[in-house]
């Protein structure tokens, strides 16, 4: 009778401390889970940022490409009024920032 009570509460010890470490190992589990979706939601911040400046780097693109070609539309009308080729109002302009630039300097 007395093998049978220390077999019994040998195997009693050891649940205790199988179970201590089954509740340790869920506690980690847990903070683990937390601190990923910690993480998940930060990556998802990050995302919305980089969409945002994704978008208004193309707006400004597309604004200058606007432009641009507003520009060069009407070099293209005032070259022919004025009866001259468009590299020559390009070559004309170019020529007067260098002058105004040298004014200035």
């Amino acid at each position: 009778m007395e093998i049978f009570r220390t077999f019994g509460s040998v195997f009693l010890e050891g649940a205790d401390e199988t179970t201590k470490s089954l509740d340790n190992i869920d506690d980690k589990a847990n903070s683990t889970g937390s601190s990923l979706g910690e993480l998940g939601k930060t990556a998802i911040k990050a995302g919305a940022v980089m969409a945002t400046a994704i978008t208004t780097a193309a707006t400004a693109v597309v604004g200058l490409a606007i432009k641009t070609a507003s520009s060069m539309d009407k070099i293209d009308k005032e070259s022919q009024k004025l009866g001259l080729s468009a590299g020559h109002i390009k070559n004309g302009t170019l020529f007067s920032l260098k002058m105004v630039h040298q004014s200035t300097v």
